[in-house]
């Protein structure tokens, strides 16, 4: 079984994700891949802690994928980053000057893919996938501006200004919550670890920022979120 989060929180957790792994158990699934977060085994107030927590309790097998920050959230639409960078050319997220290793979600889709084929060479163990290198905000606007052919600038806002423009969009606080937390962690310097698990597994090379943004220019200007 593939699990994955589509806007963590800890009352989706506890009310969605965890009773749903506990039915997963009961109806015979023998193994579970789950996509998580750098931190998760040691920050109790992610959403991620408690989930990996119920699988591990479960009785199934497992494979969990502590993924760092996705490229693709830079085109999802309002609880992330796609709407400012259309609307506004703006780079909204209050992650200071800190670095993140931004990882393509279709290199973890394809270690996911083998951890679900091969279940038995992924039996109970973490992978922690990241890009192949650390990236500021700023340069990430960089990147945006010549992939879009426009200028998308790096505001660096605060933590409130952040999560009271994501509340007048209507994103729910549990949400917010954990996305303040994630640049939090981006700003503190604990996103900018590299690791070479994607090459190891897959073989290759992770995604490039400059080949995603390449691949993906088309959807801001088309509004095609994911």
């Amino acid at each position: 079984m593939f699990l994955l989060f589509p806007l963590p929180g800890n009352k989706a957790a506890r009310e969605r994700i965890i009773p749903f792994v506990d039915a997963a158990a009961r109806a015979g699934c023998r193994h579970v891949v789950y996509v998580s977060v750098f931190g998760a085994d040691r920050l109790t107030f992610l959403p991620h802690y408690k989930v990996e927590r119920a699988i591990r309790a479960s009785g199934m097998n497992w494979t969990v994928l502590r993924c760092s920050f996705f490229m693709q959230n830079l085109h999802r639409s309002v609880s992330t980053h796609g709407t400012d960078i259309t609307e506004r050319g703006e780079l909204f997220v209050p992650a200071g000057k800190g670095r993140t290793t931004f990882l393509d979600a279709r290199d973890a889709s394809s270690v996911a893919l083998d951890a679900l084929l091969h279940p038995d060479q992924h039996r109970d163990v973490v992978h922690h996938l990241t890009g192949a290198r650390a990236l500021d905000t700023a340069q990430v606007a960089a990147a945006l501006s010549t992939a879009l052919g426009r200028t998308v600038r790096y505001t660096r806002p605060g933590l409130f200004r952040f999560a009271a423009r994501l509340r007048r969009r209507g994103v729910g606080w549990d949400t917010i919550g954990f996305m303040a937390a994630v640049y939090t962690a981006t700003r503190l310097g604990r996103n900018q670890p590299v690791t070479d698990e994607v090459e190891r597994l897959l073989g290759r090379q992770p995604t490039s920022l400059e080949r995603f943004l390449k691949d993906s220019a088309w959807r801001w200007p088309e509004r095609r979120w994911t």
